[in-house]
């Protein structure tokens, strides 16, 4: 009786590994980095009781597994006054929306555009805080693109850590995820 159940057993789980689609895409790991044009910066702060709301708009290069530009607008709550505050003063929470276009080899030699939706927090580096002394840390989704990357979804973590050694506006930021392509 115990044999012809765990036949039935293993019979069962195979149906169940034959079962999976065989165009089910393999999830693939990528890392790289990004260099933030300084130029394109812009932002907005406005006080609100003891909260400094930031708006800012920025550009992005990314390079590694992702090659692309990213258009940014993120919105950043400051725990902390405006008035009399720097980047890097207070704990921040973040959420950032991006455009990117691809660039180079793209994402696997892809090319198109593609969405990115991230929330994360900027923390002081530097104890007593230094001016743009600060740790960031988003944690991302990419969201269905254009062209060759329609099928793209993933999800990233992106973290930019500052310290002494190197100026804040040279420090690369560091991203690390896995990425797939739904099928069609």
């Amino acid at each position: 009786m115990r044999k012809k159940v765990l036949i039935l057993a293993a019979a069962v789980l195979l149906a169940l590994v034959l079962a999976v689609p065989a165009s089910a895409s393999k999830r693939t790991t990528v890392s790289g980095s990004g260099m933030t044009d300084w130029g394109t910066f812009e932002d907005d702060a406005v006080a609100i009781g003891n909260r400094c709301f930031v708006e800012a708009w920025y550009t992005t290069a990314y390079t590694g597994g992702i090659e692309a530009s990213c258009k940014h607008h993120s919105r950043q709550v400051a725990h902390g006054p405006c008035e009399g505050s720097f980047p890097g003063s207070y704990k921040e929470t973040i959420h950032m929306e991006s455009e990117c276009t691809t660039t180079g080899s793209g994402i696997g030699g892809k090319q198109g555009t593609f969405r990115l939706r991230c929330n994360g927090e900027i923390l002081p580096a530097a104890d007593p805080p230094a001016v743009w002394m600060m740790d960031l840390r988003q944690d991302c989704v990419i969201l269905a693109g254009t062209d060759d990357l329609a099928n793209l979804h993933g999800s990233l973590t992106l973290e930019w850590h500052t310290t002494s050694s190197v100026p804040f506006f040279e420090t690369p930021e560091i991203y690390s995820g896995e990425i797939h392509f739904d099928p069609k």
